[in-house]
């Protein structure tokens, strides 16, 4: 699969929305993720409510959101490496005398996509986490 200078316009602008939303959001998820949850009952109502909204409105959000564009853009990413490893295989070094900047700087902002994925959905499990124990205790 060739990856085309607008697949990476695209991928790029997904990623620096998926930034601009993870800088946002991070500090109340990261809030949440760290609460301390009191040891009177009575004391938890507007805790919770408050948990429940950043899970819902940025955790979960941003965590779905990040899976996705990473998801989409795995086809494209996955072929690159193979297709670079094949040819490492095939032709060793000379492999870079092809070199292709576009696909390269792709492949970077793929993981990159991966990482806020990755740290996206292991905030909401924290939080998700944190919200059963509030309840439950």
């Amino acid at each position: 699969m060739n990856v085309s200078s607008n697949l990476l316009s695209a991928v790029s602008l997904a990623l620096a929305a998926l930034a601009m939303f993870y800088s946002l959001w991070w500090p109340d998820i990261e809030l949440a993720k760290n609460v301390k949850i009191p040891e009177h009952v009575a004391d938890r109502g507007p805790l919770t409510r408050q948990l429940e909204s950043v899970l819902k409105l940025e955790a979960l959000p941003i965590a779905v959101a990040s899976v996705t564009v990473a998801a989409l853009a795995a086809p494209p990413a996955i072929s690159v490496f193979d297709q670079f490893f094949r040819s490492l295989v095939k032709s060793g070094w000379k492999t870079f005398d092809s070199y292709n900047a576009i696909e390269s700087i792709f492949v970077a902002v793929w993981v990159g996509m991966l990482l806020i994925a990755y740290s996206t959905s292991s905030a909401l499990r924290s939080v998700k986490g944190k919200l059963r124990d509030l309840k439950g205790k």
